[in-house]
């Protein structure tokens, strides 16, 4: 992956289904076999953060990818390291207040 700066983790998800040439419903599939990875992905919801910290864990995993983890948001940078579950949601600018929470969990290599 090259030293571009993308602005959110769906266009370095695009990136990475583009140069693994498969479908982000093959890499879910793919995920979901996978025993490094916890996930509970729903197929033709809108992909979440969720999705996309699940599929680049499996992608950096699997495919042996290195990526400097420095240049993704905050928010990613804590789901890679933290031991505890991280809570995603979709933020509601009129409400003023998080929809659909969501769990992960990143599973630590022992």
């Amino acid at each position: 992956m090259s030293k571009e700066k993308y602005n959110n983790v769906e266009e370095i998800m695009q990136v990475l289904k583009k140069q693994s040439n498969c479908s982000i419903r093959e890499l879910s599939d793919n995920l979901h076999r996978s025993p490094n990875t916890i996930c509970g992905i729903i197929h033709g919801e809108n992909h979440t953060l969720t999705h996309y910290a699940l599929l680049t864990n499996y992608l950096f995993e699997e495919m042996g990818w290195k990526f400097d983890i420095s240049e993704v948001s905050e928010i990613m940078d804590h789901a890679f390291k933290s031991d505890m579950p991280l809570m995603i949601g979709t933020y509601d600018y009129k409400e003023k207040s998080v929809k659909e929470k969501r769990f992960i969990m990143m599973k630590k290599e022992k």
